[in-house]
């Protein structure tokens, strides 16, 4: 097992402002590689112009030209490079994965350093102040429901595939007791036996969590944990589509701070606006 790491959320920069109105050319879709036509649809997805699109595309084919140049010598010959061996595009997952991660740093872009909290999840229907009710597919009480925006939503929908959607579900907030605490724990001692990630996953005592704001997914299935600002306890027993709803959940939540292990997990809670801190 690797190190472990703490990281800090951080807010991104203001984006930058619109692209001028000069006529734009550049790559067409069939000639655009693959990485490029993938970035150009999340970009889509996500509610950018098609001009300022048309422009990122433009730039980079100007600097593939510029490559090409580059590998001829002074007499316009082709300069003969080592065999690097075949070259190939994305796989279906790694585009996946490629396409989920971008939605994600655009969604928290376009929010921008200006605008506070991020609020990628909100709260649905019911006041602050009402009584907690009974949710019997969880069995524990619940004080609040947050909902995905639908911005965030429908561009994560775009970019899966028709065998795996990524998951944006609703979120229950337990009420704080020690039933709901019970419930939390018997949830994330599940998922350590049926999880990847499940060794990664520190489970606290029942007692420990009846002091946090406790998180389920509508089904159960996933979750995690917030003591003060410090996101603990994620896990997840569906597959990793859920991830990115956790994290944006978790972040809307007030999460800014969380630890992890050196494995594939700071590369995934990049996107999300964590930057690794020291190592404990």
């Amino acid at each position: 097992m690797g190190r472990r790491h703490s990281a800090r959320w951080w807010r991104p920069r203001t984006p930058p402002g619109p692209v001028d109105e000069e006529s734009i050319e550049g790559y067409a879709d069939e000639e655009a590689p693959d990485y490029a036509n993938a970035a150009a649809q999340v970009a889509r997805a996500s509610g950018v112009s098609e001009k300022r699109i048309a422009s990122t595309l433009k730039k980079e084919s100007n600097d593939e030209r510029s490559r090409r140049a580059r590998s001829e010598d002074a007499a316009g010959q082709p300069v003969v490079a080592r065999d690097t061996g075949a070259v190939r595009g994305f796989t279906a997952s790694e585009k996946r994965r490629f396409n989920g991660a971008t939605v994600i740093r655009s969604e928290r872009s376009n929010r921008g350093a200006a605008a506070g909290s991020p609020r990628a999840y909100e709260r649905r229907g019911r006041a602050a102040t009402a009584k907690p009710r009974l949710v019997k597919k969880i069995g524990a009480k619940v004080i609040a429901e947050y909902g995905p925006a639908r911005r965030l939503r429908n561009a994560l929908k775009v970019v899966g595939d028709s065998e795996k959607q990524f998951g944006t579900p609703n979120f229950f907030e337990l009420e704080q007791s020690a039933k709901s605490a019970e419930v939390f724990h018997a949830r994330i001692m599940q998922s350590k036996t049926q999880s990847d990630f499940g060794a990664s996953v520190f489970a606290y005592p029942v007692s420990d969590y009846e002091a946090m704001r406790l998180f389920l997914a509508e089904d159960g299935k996933s979750g995690f944990a917030l003591k003060g600002d410090d996101i603990v306890s994620v896990f997840s027993m569906a597959d990793q589509s859920m991830l990115h709803a956790l994290m944006e959940m978790a972040v809307s939540a007030g999460g800014r701070r969380l630890d992890a292990f050196d494995t594939v997990l700071p590369h995934f809670y990049a996107p999300h606006g964590f930057a690794a801190n020291s190592p404990i």
